[in-house]
């Protein structure tokens, strides 16, 4: 199968900085030895190598995810960057997800209703989220398309998060095996997931990956040559796409140690999303040995 056609929307990573220390983070960021924000220069070129990469197959939308986005300095000229004289090129929509901590600014709002981007705000309760509803409040009045997905209380959207625990040590094979035919990120032959696979890239630091396990996943679980596609080595759109074409149809290093909650959305073990962890937790977290 060639994933090229069932692409439809990118998360990119602009930087690894959030305002919460939540456990079972699905961007693993209080792991994070070095949170920071991404180069913009970087990202910039990023954004122009996908444009080229995804010119003849358009997307339906580019996610700006974190850490926090809000938190990049740059964040406006990033949306500026990716919309003015990109937007409809590459794209329909560019998406800010948000976990409703920082109010969002006037000069934003502007901006983004310029551009008619979509803001998903998650709200994790009255004590972290305390800009969440006065957020969506401010969007309503500008005219612009946003959601507020509930993270607090009994009645958590979609039941909560999904637990993001990965294995210590390697998973029996058989069992690995098992939970790739049923991965819904992979395009494994013997797919035995009721569901299509995901229809979407992860993008972290120049890397194009399969899932979010690789995206972030922790420390002891390494990147391996060849189990990513990379923006930033000087090969044509054409011969990213060529790697692209073969993308996801094997397992990666990361499968050995996932948990069939990340793998399969049919087994995923829900848990109460936006716990935070103590001051203690976040000391004894181990962390990633380098900036990544």
């Amino acid at each position: 199968m060639n994933i090229l056609d069932t692409i439809k929307w990118i998360p990119l990573a602009i930087n690894t900085v959030c305002n919460l220390h939540c456990k079972d983070c699905n961007s693993f960021t209080p792991y994070h030895k070095n949170p920071h924000n991404f180069n913009t220069e970087d990202l910039k070129r990023d954004i122009d190598k996908i444009f080229e990469v995804f010119a003849g197959t358009p997307l339906e939308r580019l996610d700006y995810v974190g850490g926090e986005p809000l938190l990049h300095p740059d964040l406006i000229e990033l949306v500026d960057y990716a919309m003015d004289g990109h937007g409809g090129k590459a794209f329909q929509r560019l998406h800010i997800v948000t976990n409703g901590v920082l109010p969002i600014s006037d000069e934003l709002i502007e901006t983004c209703k310029k551009y008619q981007v979509y803001f998903l705000v998650d709200d994790y309760g009255p004590e972290l989220s305390r800009n969440a509803h006065l957020n969506c409040e401010k969007l309503e009045k500008a005219g612009i398309e946003h959601r507020m997905n509930k993270y607090w209380g009994e009645d958590q959207y979609f039941g909560g998060w999904w637990s993001t625990q990965m294995s210590k040590q390697p998973n029996d094979p058989e069992y690995v095996d098992r939970c790739v035919r049923e991965c819904w990120e992979l395009f494994i032959s013997g797919h035995t997931h009721n569901e299509p696979p995901c229809n979407h890239l992860h993008i972290k630091d120049g890397k194009i990956m399969s899932c979010d396990a690789q995206t972030f996943g922790l420390n002891y679980i390494p990147l391996v040559e060849g189990e990513y596609v990379s923006l930033r080595t000087g090969e044509t759109a054409e011969e990213i796409r060529e790697k692209l074409r073969k993308f996801k149809q094997k397992p990666i290093e990361h499968c050995k140690y996932c948990e069939i909650g990340i793998a399969s959305k049919k087994h995923a073990k829900r848990i109460p999303a936006g716990v935070q962890l103590t001051e203690e937790e976040r000391r004894t977290l181990g962390k990633f040995a380098g900036d990544y």
